[in-house]
């Protein structure tokens, strides 16, 4: 049986350096029900480095244009929604689980690095 639960959105601006990654694309997984508790996973992503979870309701383009990370072109359309701020860890791998509330099914995921303005691959949230 799936819960309802909520998922708290936070509206924490994206600061970051435009230093380079030493790392490749990282890579993003989530598994679980929706609604109702959500595992994400991470790999590969900049050790330590200060990231941003970001959701949006379909696939396609959105350039970011606002500082630092000017130009970024996200994998999610419209404005992405930040989600979550977290530390990648110091093998730049990591997890945690959330609830998901009934309007985030079905959307996707991206994640930002924001101290290198790297971009992950897009994943869709179960439904």
């Amino acid at each position: 049986m799936r819960r309802k639960s909520k998922v708290y959105i936070s509206g924490l601006a994206l600061v970051a350096s435009l230093a380079g990654s030493a790392f490749a694309q990282p890579v993003i997984s989530v598994g679980g029900l929706c609604p109702g508790r959500l595992t994400f996973r991470w790999d590969r992503a900049d050790p330590n480095a200060q990231a941003g979870l970001c959701w949006g309701r379909n696939m396609g383009r959105f350039v970011w244009p606002g500082f630092p990370c000017t130009g970024v072109e996200f994998g999610i359309s419209g404005s992405p929604t930040l989600l979550k701020v977290f530390r990648t860890g110091p093998q730049g791998r990591g997890r945690f689980s959330a609830q998901a509330a009934p309007h985030l099914c079905g959307g996707y995921l991206q994640v930002l690095i924001i101290d290198t303005c790297t971009l992950s691959n897009v994943v869709q949230i179960p439904q």
